[in-house]
């Protein structure tokens, strides 16, 4: 659990500065749009295509952007010693992470676990949101998932960090999870939705 707070602090200190600029650059772009296509505004789409750009900022901020700094004016900063050849540090065994995480279990209270659950979870919140807001097939999620995870992988060859295929096919079994939950969450919202017609339907012929 102190792992957890410790990633969430650390987390919402990098976002501060990405959303002070992004937040009001994405709702005047969206302004700007939706006035340019003479469009009504639905408040329940566009909190969720809010929130869909907000958790993709964030995958990408955690990932591939670089650190933000306020302090002295706009500045940004990449760890030291990236975009080097000695950083090409990659795993290309599927399924190395259970050896791995067998090992963190009994030696190092389980940091691996935490490491699989994250990349796991990671994309879910991102298919879930995405099916809510543009609907699609199950396949193109896959696609998707393992598109903008290969594309992360693949750039992080060039930083300080491990590039690893275990990562990819968790992200994309991430990304599907969320759809599937954004899909079964979208079929009880229409049957309770239905129910309630009907029984009002019910309620009207009752009266009559």
């Amino acid at each position: 659990m102190d792992k957890v707070i410790f990633y969430l602090k650390n987390y919402a200190q990098l976002m501060l500065p990405y959303l002070a600029i992004f937040v009001p650059l994405y709702l005047l772009a969206r302004g700007c749009w939706l006035v340019r296509r003479n469009q009504p505004m639905n408040f329940q789409r566009e909190l969720c295509l809010g929130l869909l750009a907000l958790y993709t900022l964030f995958v990408l901020a955690i990932t591939v952007l670089p650190e933000i700094s306020l302090n002295g004016g706009l500045v940004f900063s990449y760890p030291e010693g990236s975009f080097g050849p000695h950083n090409a540090g990659f795993q290309l065994v599927p399924g190395n992470f259970l050896n791995y995480l067998g090992f963190s279990l009994r030696y190092l209270g389980g940091g691996a676990l935490v490491a699989l659950i994250g990349n796991l979870c990671l994309f879910l919140p991102m298919g879930f949101l995405a099916q809510r807001c543009f609907g699609g097939r199950w396949w193109q999620y896959l696609l998707a998932g393992a598109g903008i995870s290969l594309g992360i992988e693949l750039f992080q060859l060039l930083l300080p960090r491990a590039t690893d295929v275990d990562d990819l096919i968790l992200n994309t079994l991430g990304m599907l999870g969320g759809y599937f939950l954004g899909n079964g969450y979208g079929r009880l919202v229409r049957r309770k939705r239905e129910k309630e017609q009907g029984s009002s339907h019910g309620k009207v012929k009752g009266e009559e």
